[in-house]
């Protein structure tokens, strides 16, 4: 049993590189159907070297981590998180798998008896 709680059977949670994960979150928001389900803000299409500033900028100090498989180490998708009120434990989650390959790929909820 894994107990790296960045490490799950198929994916795991990587730190940001900057140049290199900038060009994959500028590719994804040209997908508009994966912008518009992520995200309730108007559309933004930046440019790789706007995002790597933004990245380097506010990613070291925050929860914001690349998707990336545990075969073949493959960028599918990013997971950020926003905490709102440290002392309630508040938190804004946002995870986006910009990859439509890997869409519904994730766990099999059922339903609670």
């Amino acid at each position: 049993m894994n107990n790296d709680p960045f490490t799950g059977k198929r994916v795991r949670l990587a730190a940001v590189e900057p140049v290199q994960d900038a060009k994959f979150l500028v590719a994804g928001s040209k997908d508009t159907e994966f912008i518009r389900l992520q995200s309730s803000e108007p559309v933004h299409f930046g440019e790789p070297r706007q995002e790597q500033e933004w990245l380097e900028k506010n990613a070291p100090d925050s929860w914001f981590f690349m998707i990336r498989t545990i075969d073949g180490d493959e960028c599918i998708g990013s997971i950020d998180l926003e905490p709102t009120v440290w002392s309630a434990g508040n938190a804004w989650v946002g995870i986006g798998i910009s990859e439509r390959e890997f869409w519904g790929k994730g766990m099999e909820l059922k339903p609670c008896s």
